[in-house]
């Protein structure tokens, strides 16, 4: 349950930062389980380099999305926090952070998503480890009910 629960986040934080995972196929049944994957990840979502030193810091934290529109009161927006370090490698620490919303209570935050309460514009900010990241949020028409359509 646990490891679904990390490949789901990870799977979530490469969508939103737009980068490739290659999960395998049964038509490459004759390669090793993960080269292909290994080829198609970026280098800044693979693990920690084997020459990694204690040197390397955390420098920049990230929030995804970068700008967050809400329409309407049944709207809803996920939200993810990457943290790089000095090396290139990345990690999603979004479970971690601390969260920051608007003075005007125009957004809630639960269980990682933000919900529309009134239209406005404000901003979220993440804290984690000494560093901060700020996405800005626009909500539209809050009290609005969209209809259903397919």
């Amino acid at each position: 349950m646990m490891k679904m629960h990390i490949l789901k986040r990870i799977l979530r934080s490469a969508a939103l930062i737009g980068a490739t995972i290659a999960i395998g196929s049964p038509s490459h049944a004759d390669e090793v389980p993960g080269d292909e994957a290994k080829k198609q990840v970026p280098a800044k979502l693979a693990a920690p380099a084997a020459n990694a030193t204690s040197q390397d810091q955390w420098e920049e934290l990230e929030v995804y999305p970068r700008e967050i529109k809400l329409r309407g009161s049944g709207d809803y927006q996920g939200v993810v926090v990457v943290a790089r370090r000095s090396d290139g490698v990345t990690e999603d620490v979004t479970d971690a952070v601390e969260w920051s919303l608007p003075t005007d209570p125009i957004v809630k935050l639960n269980q990682l998503q933000l919900r529309p309460l009134a239209s406005g514009q404000g901003e979220i900010t993440a804290r984690w480890n000494g560093l901060s990241a700020k996405s800005t949020i626009l909500v539209e028409d809050a009290a609005a009910a969209r209809p259903v359509s397919f």
